[in-house]
């Protein structure tokens, strides 16, 4: 049986509006607050989007829109910190919630970010940043010294001048420029890639992924690689002057400027102890069943 004319003109009505349904339940967010040119600035925020901006103010702006599971957005000021925090209405969840905001900042400003089944989305702040996301991917273009951590996200970040970086992720992969002083990157399941500059300390560790950094040593540095499964590389911009301890259980040892490695009498795996030049600086690298290769940028 065929429908009628008018059965027609109600679906194609109910289609029709359905998106501006969805446009009416959102709300548009504009607010501006002042804040200190050299403060901090905290921002919560569950389910959505948020991409931070600097710019030359010294007030702190949020515009975007939220669903009707949001009751309201809250930006005040104490002193030199701002807060931007979403509020829930009574009894609603986060997880069918969802705030699609832009926050622009202070340049100086330092930031602390917390999201949740959020993307974040961080540029051009000069001051320190502490980013965290549990289901969401990180990225950043910063100045400042970092700290940043996802826990099933992606993170993706550059901070050519920071000399303090601390990443980690769970499942996520890293994708790290920095600059040098101390570093520490940690991976669960994710892979993790790094370019940095001169190294005083770094930690390296990961589970099941594979690492891979290319870097310079300080004189007396101290570098540290660990690994469960996953492979580790280190590609230094030229030979360092160290001390250098470099074993696997299961794993082959691939060294491109110095001796090489020697196997285990009994069973498997294999050990690379040796000194280059005036060894100032030390070098440990231990994996179980993961491979480990040192060499210098261009060397094969």
């Amino acid at each position: 049986m065929s429908k009628t004319p008018s059965t027609f003109v109600v679906v194609a009505l109910a289609v029709a509006l359905a998106p501006w349904s969805r446009a009416l339940a959102d709300r548009s967010i504009d607010e501006r607050h002042a804040a200190a040119p050299k403060g901090l600035v905290e921002i919560v925020v569950v389910a959505g989007a948020v991409d931070v901006m600097a710019w030359d103010r010294p007030e702190v702006e949020v515009t975007g829109t939220v669903d009707d599971s949001v009751e309201r957005v809250d930006v005040a000021s104490a002193g030199d910190r701002t807060s931007v925090h979403v509020v829930m209405r009574a009894g609603m969840s986060w997880h069918g919630g969802e705030a699609r905001l832009n926050v622009h900042v202070p340049a100086q400003s330092s930031v602390t970010a917390n999201v949740v089944s959020a993307t974040l989305k961080i540029a051009g702040v000069r001051g320190n940043a502490q980013l965290q996301s549990v289901s969401g991917d990180i990225e950043g273009d910063l100045h400042g010294d970092v700290r940043a951590g996802t826990v099933s996200g992606n993170l993706r970040m550059n901070a050519r001048e920071a000399q303090h970086i601390e990443v980690k992720s769970i499942s996520g992969d890293v994708d790290l420029s920095g600059g040098g002083g101390e570093v520490e990157v940690t991976t669960v399941s994710g892979t993790a890639k790094a370019e940095l500059g001169l190294v005083t300390r770094g930690r390296f560790k990961t589970v099941s992924g594979d690492l891979v950094a290319g870097l310079a040593l300080s004189p007396a540095a101290d570098l540290n690689g660990e690994s469960v499964s996953g492979d580790v590389s280190f590609n230094f911009a030229s030979a360092p002057d160290g001390e250098f301890d470099v074993q696997s259980f299961s794993g082959d040892i691939h060294n491109c400027f110095g001796p090489k490695p020697v196997k285990a009498e009994y069973g498997p795996g294999s050990r690379l102890e040796f000194t280059n030049g005036a060894g100032h600086a030390r070098v440990r690298v231990d994996t179980k069943s993961g491979d480990v290769r040192l060499c210098t940028k261009g060397a094969k």
